[in-house]
């Protein structure tokens, strides 16, 4: 979604800005979304790259003058005061939520169990074994795991698991 909606915005960036910095905004950020796609395709860890191409749009749709200055909202004592109060409430209570959480413990660095899995053996030359979740998530299992059972599955490099795995070779 956010990039459907960049592409819309960059044109207009484009068709309105003659300026170099709309440029280097915009390679910057979509080499930025490239390299991530090249390194670790995984939308887990490279959602907000989009996000940040949106943003950078937007950056040249904000007028060049401030109609304020946040300086002018800072003297008030009342907006200091409530600044402060929210900060605190919201430092106290994330403190608050840490401490009487049963899943956090702020002292100790804890280990996450893995899921229930059970070992499956590939069928390949050497033969060698994956790690099949019980549930279908493989969330902390041990590795090499997949959430299906692999029909068509060989190491890249035989007897390397470091290089990976690719399909069968017919």
């Amino acid at each position: 979604m956010p990039s459907s909606i960049s592409l819309l915005f960059w044109f207009f960036v484009a068709r309105y800005e003659k300026t170099e910095k709309a440029l280097y905004f915009f390679l910057w950020t979509l080499l930025s979304i490239l390299y991530w796609f090249r390194t670790s395709p995984d939308i887990r860890y490279g959602n907000g790259f989009f996000w940040v191409w949106l943003g950078t749009a937007f950056l040249f749709f904000a007028s060049d003058g401030a109609h304020f200055k946040i300086t002018d909202f800072w003297k008030s004592h009342k907006i200091r005061i409530a600044f402060f109060y929210f900060w605190g409430v919201g430092i106290l209570g994330g403190i608050g939520f840490n401490i009487i959480s049963p899943v956090r413990d702020l002292i100790s660095i804890g280990i996450m169990p893995s899921l229930p899995s059970e070992e499956y053996i590939v069928d390949t030359v050497p033969p060698f074994s994956v790690w099949i979740p019980l549930n279908g998530n493989a969330g902390n299992s041990p590795l090499p795991s997949t959430p299906y059972t692999p029909t068509n599955l060989e190491m890249r490099e035989p007897g390397n698991l470091g290089k990976g795995f690719r399909e069968r070779q017919h």
